[in-house]
């Protein structure tokens, strides 16, 4: 009899016992499969680009890295960054200089590319002598985020690096096919010029620049070669504006390509990049595009978590609402 019982106890507790079990090595394996295991982690800075992390939105992409000087640099790509050749821009290059040199303070580096919320963080020092920088880009509006904090009171310039500063005549052909003249030896149907940047100038606590397209070239020769010559459809490229605005609460614009915050343990500093097109008059058109992004983020963010985190029009981090992806806080 009492081995009846036994047996009718156990086929009670031994399906709950299995199952336990069970949920735990599926906890164990999940843990495993955690995406922070394949975490990319440097241990010291990189002399170029060729040393970049990449990061992006699906919209917004960068290429980042730590120079040797221990400043933060990264090139902005956009999937709408059309130039008027045909080309895929780069919107531009920013750099992150602290001061002083966080560096110089310690040996101890660690950069890593975080998969789990698809961030950078920077460790540099320890102890007393610790700082941290985090580089994002938002989830849902296309702003970067650049947060820095330390132990001690850094100094944080934002200068905003061009290349595309005056007019100049491309040495090679670097586009499709169709710019091409394979009678002539794969030589250019004709000189490719590249347009300059324009920078905004006497910006209140930011600084930016844009691109815009003053002609269009690739388009009219595309549909003539296809046969649509009398097909009526936009130009795809003319008139195309792509840019960025910098902005930090407090800061302060130094001339019309640095933007500086004082010294302080905490700094945050946004980066919204857009493109509008057609944008014509160009400065009209285009700048009053980031503004509203960013204000536009804040307004969001305090719907969704009654925060009164703004400080002309800049988020302050208040709130983790990652969610999966990360969002405009930390």
């Amino acid at each position: 009899m009492r081995t009846i019982k036994c047996i009718g106890l156990l086929a009670v507790i031994l399906p709950g016992v299995l199952l336990l079990m069970f949920l735990t090595i599926a906890h164990v394996a999940v843990a495993e499969e955690s995406p922070s295991r394949y975490d990319v982690v440097w241990d010291s800075p990189s002399e170029d680009a060729s040393g970049s992390m990449p990061l992006g939105n699906g919209e917004i992409g960068l290429n980042a890295w730590v120079g040797p000087g221990g400043d933060l640099i990264f090139y902005i790509s956009k999937t709408d960054s059309w130039g008027d050749n045909g080309r895929l821009l780069k919107v531009g290059r920013v750099r992150f200089k602290f001061n002083p040199n966080l560096l110089a303070r310690s040996n101890v580096f660690r950069q890593t590319l975080r998969l789990r919320d698809a961030t950078i963080e920077v460790g540099y020092g320890q102890g007393d002598q610790a700082a941290t920088v985090q580089l994002w880009i938002d989830a849902n509006h296309p702003v970067i985020h650049v947060q820095a904090t330390s132990k001690r009171p850094v100094t944080v310039n934002a200068s905003v690096e061009l290349w595309r500063k005056e007019r100049y005549r491309l040495p090679r052909i670097e586009d499709s096919d169709v710019h091409l003249n394979h009678a002539s030896g794969y030589k250019g149907h004709f000189p490719t010029f590249v347009e300059p940047d324009t920078v905004l100038k006497d910006q209140t606590g930011r600084i930016g620049w844009y691109h815009h397209n003053v002609k269009s070239v690739g388009p009219a020769m595309t549909a003539k070669i296809q046969g649509l010559t009398g097909f009526e459809r936009p130009d795809p490229l003319l008139h195309r504006t792509f840019g960025a605005i910098i902005q930090a609460a407090g800061a302060r614009r130094v001339d019309n390509l640095n933007l500086r915050l004082p010294a302080s343990t905490s700094h945050r500093f946004s980066i919204c990049v857009l493109t509008k097109h057609p944008a014509s008059p160009a400065a009209v058109a285009w700048c009053n595009g980031p503004a509203d992004c960013v204000y536009r983020e804040a307004a969001l963010f305090r719907t969704a978590t009654g925060a009164r985190g703004v400080v002309a029009g800049i988020l302050e981090p208040q709130l983790d609402s990652r969610c999966g992806w990360r969002k405009g806080t930390p």
